[in-house]
């Protein structure tokens, strides 16, 4: 709306702000500002939230009881009225789809007439949800929604957003175009591949089975010039085949592939710009992902953005607001396919998806990567070194937590990369294994080189120690003398061990308990790698239990010490 030639940002009647204005009953401006309002020129937008200024309705649903009923959904503060829909399925009914309106004002909204092939939106009286936010189900058996011959591809240049899960990982999630005249075809696969009749491209490590953002932009002519995107990271191809992609006004089918495919899963979003969209890519993702709370994605703060200047980090949750890469890496035993895992919107690993790439085989952490933005990711190639994070398909925990189990004989994590570092401040959550080991968790401890530093457990099997199940912290100057603190305490519950140093005094500290200190003549000063599990070389120092995190500060953290056990103990509830 417009005063004159200027836009109306705001209204007020006195001193209270107006959010909508209507003439009649015609919407005519509205304070409300979408998605859509800000990234223009989508061909078309299917949501079950309010993308555009303006739109009233997200959906037209038919009730399942007596005279099937049909009822238009709108909106609520721009989230679909859920307490409305609810409210038409008093008494448990159930709720179909029969249009998917479109919002981008094109009129491309994709509807089902019949009533056996619509999907589902309301079980037993509530709606259906992922991630808690109200979510399309399709069944795979005939769902389906469909804008007939409306869907104007246009050019080759097209950005398509998606928020799904799919629950079978090749299911089909939409296609457009003719299936049998070659070129004229357009699909995507949950096991993430676009499909043209006559070629394809695939993105085998990258299923969507587990609710996630999906991008493909398409900025060339041939199905090969395809990008994907998952959760905002560019996917590698496995493989490809060319064929010219469709550019002409087709239908576009909302949970099938024109033909027998079907998905079974969910579909909350879906918007498609027939434009080259790379400017704006992540601001739309960000957008999106601020709505369903899907991945981190840098939005957010952790450990490292309050304590700074750490020279490694390894965890099972996010860390920092700067790093927005995967977590771990992970190898499936069912057929060693490896595949990257990210964190959640809250920081937490994405359990889901993990538990999805390793259904019914065990999962091994082949990388843990370095979140301190020095690139110290630390790996294992041999199998058989590595440890393991999934067993039978269900992630391996200590209290409610994921944890890498390392086997205390062979496995083992280390960096390619060597490291300095005038003073070693690390901090480490782990659990050990009743035994009579040593446990050097996290070290630069590797024997016929130059020893560091350890942070881990005393064992009685040198007969050097009284207790099978101590703890210790070393440090070794640069004449081979070491100096230690430890307990002979036995610790086998999860620990979250702090060993902090000046460069003259070095300190212990378990769940926040000092256990002694010393004083010492600084470290040796030679590059070494980093390890995490075990002193390499020596299978009598190998961690018989779990890691969860591992934090190196190469500088005093003294002042520091309490605030980032605190932030740890929050997240893990170790004491």
């Amino acid at each position: 709306m417009k005063l004159g030639s200027s836009d109306i940002s705001a209204v007020k009647i006195g001193s209270t702000d107006v959010s909508k204005v209507y003439i009649g009953s015609t919407e005519v401006w509205s304070s409300f500002t979408g998605l859509l309002d800000t990234y223009t020129g989508a061909a078309a937008a299917y949501s079950l939230r309010q993308l555009k200024s303006g739109v009233t309705n997200a959906i037209e649903v038919r009730i399942d009881t007596t005279g099937q009923p049909t009822y238009d959904i709108g909106f609520v503060n721009g989230e679909l009225d859920v307490t409305t829909l609810e409210g038409y399925c008093t008494g448990g009914l159930d709720a179909y789809v029969t249009t998917w309106y479109d919002q981008s004002g094109n009129g491309n909204d994709a509807t089902q007439t019949s009533a056996s092939a619509q999907p589902q939106i309301v079980s037993s009286g509530s709606v259906i949800t992922e991630n808690g936010k109200p979510a399309v189900q399709f069944d795979r058996s005939n769902d389906l929604l469909r804008s007939i011959n409306t869907f104007a591809v246009g050019t080759s240049n097209r950005t398509y957003f998606h928020v799904l899960k799919a629950n079978t990982s090749t299911d089909i999630l939409y296609s457009y175009g003719d299936f049998s005249a070659t070129g004229a075809y357009w699909s995507h696969a949950s096991h993430s591949v676009v499909g043209v009749n006559g070629g394809n491209k695939f993105w085998a490590n990258s299923p969507q089975t587990s609710q996630s953002l999906s991008v493909l932009q398409s900025l060339g002519t041939n199905v090969t010039d395809v990008d994907f995107y998952l959760n905002s990271n560019l996917q590698t191809s496995t493989s490809s085949a060319s064929a010219v992609i469709n550019t002409a006004t087709t239908d576009l089918f909302i949970g099938n592939n024109t033909t027998t495919s079907y998905l079974n899963g969910v579909i909350q979003e879906l918007v498609f710009y027939n434009s080259d969209q790379s400017s704006n890519r992540t601001g739309i993702e960000t957008n999106i992902n601020a709505n369903y709370n899907m991945y981190w994605d840098g939005s957010q703060t952790s450990l490292l953005d309050t304590y700074s200047g750490s020279a490694a980090a390894y965890s099972l949750r996010a860390l920092s607001s700067s790093y927005t890469g995967p977590l771990v890496e992970v190898r499936r035993a069912s057929d060693n396919a490896t595949q990257d895992i990210y964190a959640k919107y809250d920081g937490s690993l994405n359990v889901d998806a993990l538990e999805s790439f390793c259904s019914g085989t065990n999962g091994f952490v082949t990388k843990w990567y370095d979140q301190s933005g020095n690139g110290r990711d630390a790996t294992q190639t041999t199998a058989s070194d590595q440890p393991q994070i999934v067993s039978s398909g269900s992630v391996i925990t200590e209290n409610g937590k994921p944890a890498v189990q390392f086997d205390g004989s062979n496995t083992i994590l280390e960096t390619t990369t060597l490291i300095n570092p005038t003073i070693a401040n690390p901090f480490v959550v782990s659990k050990k294994n009743n035994d009579n080991k040593y446990a050097l968790v996290f070290n630069q401890w590797e024997a016929g080189s130059t020893r560091r530093w350890y942070l881990g457990y005393i064992g009685s099997i040198f007969g050097s120690e009284p207790s099978d199940n101590g703890l210790e912290y070393v440090l070794r100057d640069s004449l081979g003398t070491s100096y230690s603190v430890k307990t002979n305490t036995e610790y086998l519950n999860q620990v979250l061990l702090s060993g902090v140093t000046d460069g003259s005094t070095m300190y212990l500290f378990a769940n926040n308990n000092s256990i002694g200190n010393t004083t010492h003549n600084g470290i040796t000063t030679s590059n070494q790698y980093l390890f995490l599990g075990g002193g390499k070389g020596n299978s009598d120092l190998y961690l018989n239990g779990k890691l969860q995190e591992a934090i190196l500060y190469s500088s005093d953290q003294s002042s520091n010490r309490t605030g980032i056990e605190t932030n740890i103990n929050d997240f893990y509830s170790i004491y």
